[in-house]
């Protein structure tokens, strides 16, 4: 069985997801702000392994190292691959709403499915 980093290299992952995060568009080196470190892309899973999600294709998807902690064990539907973004202040931005509104509005509804239409993105 292959682990989700191999089967990531794989199949391009980075490549279909134009080398940056599916959320906030931040690609690797960029810095958010003087408060955070540089971002990096992670592999993520969009239904976690401890919730019965597998290491397939289309259960992984690509975040910053940012977003993908934010998120953390709460579940996001799949996003699409998007274009980069290179305005630092629009990725700070959307980090900053995936942290003080997205997230808190899922964890106050446990594990039920919020739609994105719902949450505003």
């Amino acid at each position: 069985m292959k682990i989700y980093r191999e089967v990531a290299i794989e199949c391009e992952l980075e490549k279909t997801y134009n080398y940056c995060c599916a959320f906030c568009g931040g690609t690797k080196g960029q810095k958010p702000s003087k408060y955070h470190n540089p971002l990096w892309l992670t592999v993520d899973h969009v239904q976690t392994q401890n919730e019965g999600g597998s290491c397939k294709k289309e259960n992984l998807q690509i975040l910053c190292n940012r977003c993908n902690s934010i998120k953390n064990r709460w579940g996001l539907p799949k996003l699409e691959p998007r274009e980069p973004e290179f305005d630092i202040g629009k990725v700070e931005n959307a980090q900053h709403r995936l942290q003080y509104k997205i997230m808190p509005a899922r964890r106050k509804t446990g594990w039920t499915y919020i739609s994105r239409i719902e949450l505003g993105y």
